[in-house]
């Protein structure tokens, strides 16, 4: 019996850190510390759901998928605040990735992940759903109607209006404006040192890598963290990308170049 009880307790983990909120409006969830930490391994002791005692799944369930955030106005465009739930992957801001593992209990979901991180998921009423990247906070996220979603294509298709009227510029604040490198090595952008074929420049309207690079279409800020999405000219053709900063404070700043890799840390050149 006592065992049981545990199992039914690690079920319900995510939906109890909601605190009893049990009135907040679906899809507009208080925004908080929005800050969303790589996933890590999580060290800690495992719960029942976690562990191989639940059969693991091929794909994660229907009611799971589809984008969801923290605020409304986030379900606009990839952000700090919008994740989105596939049927093998979690796509976050700086973490997410293609699931290697999938365990389900009632409502609850603990999906590992190939790159070796953990996301859990629970669900409340298919409208709302908590949301824990490793070992960090538990966040309350509400599901984004299919009408509010831009994708990344048609991101600096539809730009928002300045005060004239016009569209209003994509702009990356100063702060974020600078080289990016590997190491202190890279900065030097001699290309006989490999790691400097990595290394990326990001202005105020364009961000280039070593071969390509292109405009800036749309920026989404949150303190010290920015999503910039692009229209990258690959030769003759062109492509829509989005890359993703969150800064250290310390000279370096994690750096995502896409979805399905991983964040690592960067430094940022003096004079770049």
């Amino acid at each position: 019996m006592r065992h049981r009880r545990v199992a039914i307790a690690s079920a319900l983990l995510l939906a109890a850190c909601s605190g009893g909120d049990g009135e907040q409006s679906a899809g507009e969830a208080a925004a908080g510390d929005t800050t969303s930490p790589a996933a890590q391994p999580d060290s800690r002791t495992k719960t029942p759901l976690e562990t191989d005692r639940h059969p693991k799944l091929v794909r994660i369930p229907a009611e799971f998928r589809g984008t969801w955030a923290r605020a409304s106005q986030a379900c606009a465009v990839r952000n700090h605040g919008r994740l989105t739930v596939g049927a093998k992957s979690v796509d976050m801001f700086e973490g997410g990735g293609e699931a290697a593992s999938i365990s389900r209990d009632g409502n609850a979901l603990a999906v590992t992940l190939e790159n070796g991180g953990a996301v859990y998921l629970a669900l409340d009423n298919g409208k709302r759903m908590r949301v824990r990247q490793g070992g960090g906070e538990s966040l309350l996220y509400g599901r984004c109607p299919a009408s509010a979603i831009r994708s990344e294509a048609q991101v600096g298709e539809q730009p928002g209006e300045g005060a004239s009227g016009a569209p209003a510029p994509a702009v990356v604040p100063a702060r974020f404006v600078g080289l990016y490198a590997p190491d202190r090595t890279a900065c030097a952008e001699d290309y006989e040192y490999a790691p400097a074929f990595r290394n990326v420049r990001v202005g105020p309207r364009e961000v280039r890598f070593f071969e390509t690079g292109g405009p800036v279409t749309d920026v989404n800020v949150e303190g010290d963290q920015i999503a910039i999405t692009l229209r990258e000219r690959i030769g003759e053709g062109e492509t829509t990308r989005a890359v993703y900063f969150a800064l250290n404070g310390d000279g370096t700043a994690r750096y995502r170049p896409g979805r399905t890799e991983p964040p690592a840390v960067f430094v940022r050149c003096p004079g770049g």
